[in-house]
């Protein structure tokens, strides 16, 4: 498996960590609950709530996508239209002029 990192990775990864960390001591100061109780639900809480946004994100993205792609095919339409209007002619307009 291979596994790239680039700069949104390692910055996700240390506000997944920080996030986590706060969750934690929070919980450690507060309530008093021992670490590994703390930092273990302190992760679960943090992923799933990174899991939440990303897929969220990707729904976002998803839809932008396809409105890019509704875009570009109506222009492409309305371009395709143009061309066959130049090729067919319109009533009342020449197409073919006269060459020298």
């Amino acid at each position: 498996m291979k596994v790239n990192l680039d700069r949104y990775r390692i910055f996700h990864l240390i506000l997944l960590l920080a996030c986590s960390f706060v969750v934690a001591e929070t919980l450690i100061a507060k309530m008093e609950w021992t670490k590994m109780s703390a930092y273990g639900l302190a992760i679960t809480i943090t992923t799933q709530l990174s899991n939440a946004i990303n897929s969220a994100n990707k729904d976002a993205d998803a839809a932008d996508e396809s409105a890019a792609e509704k875009k570009r095919q109506e222009k492409r339409e309305r371009v395709l239209e143009k061309r066959r209007e130049r090729r067919n002619g319109l009533p009342g307009i020449t197409n073919n002029k006269k060459r020298k």
